[in-house]
């Protein structure tokens, strides 16, 4: 799904996200740097001003420090993190595999 970002809300939570990111003293320059520069940061202010939950293969890591992990963000924001495995049982997805033959 591509949505896009330039709406005035998504804007005004990415500058909370990334001051936040900034202004945390756990994660290295090197790690605030790289978030700044993916779409790591978008996709949270984007979940942040929609109210969505945000599908990431991450998980939290209470000790990151080398990275900015995707769930911390949204813990710090009140976004819903879900695994891909989580959002396919809750959409109720089923995978029928059959050998062939």
């Amino acid at each position: 799904m591509f949505v896009p970002t330039s709406e005035a809300p998504v804007i005004a939570a990415y500058q909370e996200v990334m001051a936040w990111v900034n202004g945390n003293a756990q994660f290295s320059p090197q790690a605030k740097y790289e978030f700044s520069q993916g779409a790591d940061g978008w996709l949270v202010a984007y979940a942040m001003s929609h109210n969505v939950i945000l599908v990431t293969l991450e998980a939290y890591q209470q000790n990151a420090r080398r990275r900015v992990p995707i769930p911390n963000v949204c813990d710090q924001f009140g976004v819903t993190p879900m695994d891909t495995f989580e959002m396919l049982d809750d959409l109720g997805v089923r995978f029928d595999w059959h050998p062939s033959g």
